[in-house]
């Protein structure tokens, strides 16, 4: 029974013991799952922190990236900004500059035209004082009288036919047609007839149209009052550098109208001595003949303008005296009626006709 019970307690206690593994082993098989987890996520945590790391260093990067971009494209748009001002003021140099050239250029203009006025005075004194170059020697003046016929006239005639002398009328047209008989009886005693514009209004000069349309009606007054073709000699009012028509087609219109007019086969003529009876010397005599006399010393070419108008009594007083002068000097006297082409040339050459103009 001993030898029983002493197997017995060692069959319990090795029961027991296997028991004890079994359930050792099952504990162990039970939280082993639990802790491979943990295991696991704490892996998986770690490894979340270094990508997130990772993620917050590559975020910092683009951060410092982006502030860099900014930063220039900050730069950029100053540089714009800068070159937008720069540019700018280069534009408002360059008009600036453009004003100047455009002021240089009207003194420049200016100047040329003032250069041009000097030459022509200039080559106007030396023609003035030209020693005598007709091929005989010979002197010659041409009395012309302007804007007739009028109430002087006859009394002009008169003193002409008197002294045998002949001389040239530059007449108005309109005048004529009013007065065509003491325009014949000039014509017929030998002197010159010749156009000088139908009104004499300045404003003919505002265009070519309105300077023709008036040339045009003294040629047909001309026609009617003579019976003659007009010449192809005429003289511009205020003569062919006037002044006058500035006010109308400009300081340009006569240099233009003159080279038209010459195109035309017309020459116009002006004068290298004047009596300023329109001007200064208006009834004057002595201030008329000493203007004369004076321009008339060393000058063996001469065109002389008188102004035909009524209120001009001073040069009935002086004609007398003028042709007694020119008589003395060996002068002879010529009109327009038989003018020679030589004398003609003379003329352009002295620039008295067809004188260029130039401003």
């Amino acid at each position: 029974m001993k030898k029983w019970l002493k197997h017995k307690k060692s069959f319990l206690l090795v029961s027991s013991v296997f028991l004890l593994i079994i359930v050792i082993s099952f504990l162990i098989l039970f939280f082993q799952g639990p802790i491979s987890s943990v295991q696991y996520l704490k892996s998986e945590t770690e490894q979340l922190k270094i990508e997130n790391d990772q993620l917050k260093e590559e975020i910092d990067g683009l951060r410092k990236d982006l502030a860099i971009k900014r930063e220039h494209n900050d730069t950029i748009e100053h540089k714009k900004d800068t070159k937008k001002s720069e540019l700018n003021d280069l534009h408002a140099q360059i008009e600036s500059k453009r004003e100047l050239i455009n002021n240089l250029n009207e003194q420049i203009d200016n100047y040329k035209k003032q250069i041009n006025q000097l030459e022509q005075k200039i080559e106007q004194k030396k023609n003035d004082n030209k020693a005598k170059t007709d091929p005989n020697g010979e002197k010659k003046v041409f009395l012309t009288f302007d804007d007739g016929p009028t109430s002087l006239t006859s009394s002009v005639l008169d003193i002409l036919q008197k002294y045998d002398i002949p001389a040239s009328f530059f007449v108005i047209g309109e005048r004529m047609e009013r007065k065509p008989k003491i325009t014949q009886r000039a014509y017929n005693e030998g002197h010159m007839i010749l156009p000088h514009s139908f009104t004499h209004e300045y404003s003919i000069y505002t265009s070519f149209d309105t300077f023709y349309k008036d040339f045009f009606l003294a040629e047909e007054a001309y026609r009617n009052t003579l019976q003659l073709e007009p010449p192809s000699i005429f003289r511009f009012p205020g003569g062919s550098s006037n002044h006058s028509s500035f006010e109308y087609g400009g300081e340009e219109f006569m240099p233009l109208l003159t080279e038209d007019v010459k195109d035309k086969g017309y020459v116009y003529v002006d004068w290298n001595v004047s009596s300023g009876d329109a001007g200064s010397n208006i009834n004057d005599p002595t201030g008329m003949k000493n203007s004369i006399i004076k321009d008339s010393i060393d000058n063996d070419f001469i065109v002389l303008l008188f102004h035909d108008t009524g209120n001009n009594q001073a040069l009935l007083e002086i004609l007398p005296t003028v042709i007694s002068y020119y008589k003395e000097n060996d002068y002879t006297f010529r009109s327009f009626q038989d003018i020679t082409d030589i004398e003609l040339a003379e003329m352009k050459n002295r620039h008295i006709a067809n004188k260029p103009i130039n401003r």
